[in-house]
C-alpha cells in the first residue's frame, strides 16, 4: 500500500472475483491510461470511480465487468428504487413507533400490575373480617 504513494501509474485495486472472494487491495501498472490487466484481463481504469482507502487511492473492479464499481449509476439506481437516500427517515420513524408502542405496552402492564395487587389486598382484608367475625 505504501508503494502506492511512490508509484503514480499504479494504482490499487479490490478485486471481487466470480467464486465470491475479494483480493487485494494489491498494486497494478495502469497501461494507456486507463487500462489495469488482471488474470490476463483488461478492467478500465476511470477516475470518476477511485475511492480513498485512508490516505491511500484505489479502484474496485468486479471480475465480471470491465467496468469499475462506482456511484456513476445513481439516476438508474434511483429509478429502479434501490437507493437508500429515504431509508434513514424510514427507519427513524419504526424505531419511534416502536419505543412510542413499547412504552405505551409498559405503561399498561404496569396499571394491570396495581390493579392486580389491590385486588389481592382487599380480598385479603375481607377474608380477615370474614373469619374473625
Amino acid at each position: 500500500m505504501k508503494n502506492s504513494l511512490k508509484k503514480q501509474d499504479h494504482i490499487l485495486v479490490l478485486f471481487y472475483t466470480i467464486t465470491g472472494d475479494i483480493l487485494g487491495p494489491q498494486l497494478y501498472p495502469i497501461f494507456d491510461g486507463n487500462m489495469v490487466f488482471i488474470k490476463s484481463k483488461p478492467y478500465e481504469v476511470d477516475p470518476r470511480a477511485v475511492w480513498r482507502l485512508g490516505k491511500y487511492k484505489c479502484t474496485s473492479i468486479r471480475e465480471i465487468d470491465r467496468r469499475p464499481i462506482s456511484n456513476l449509476d445513481l439516476d438508474e439506481i434511483k429509478k429502479r428504487g434501490d437507493a437508500t437516500d429515504s431509508d434513514e427517515f424510514l427507519i427513524k420513524a419504526a424505531m419511534r413507533a416502536y419505543t412510542s408502542g413499547a412504552s405505551a405496552l409498559k405503561k399498561s402492564t404496569n396499571w394491570w400490575i396495581l390493579l392486580v395487587i389491590g385486588a389481592a389486598i382487599v380480598a385479603f382484608i375481607i377474608f380477615l373480617f370474614s373469619s374473625g367475625a
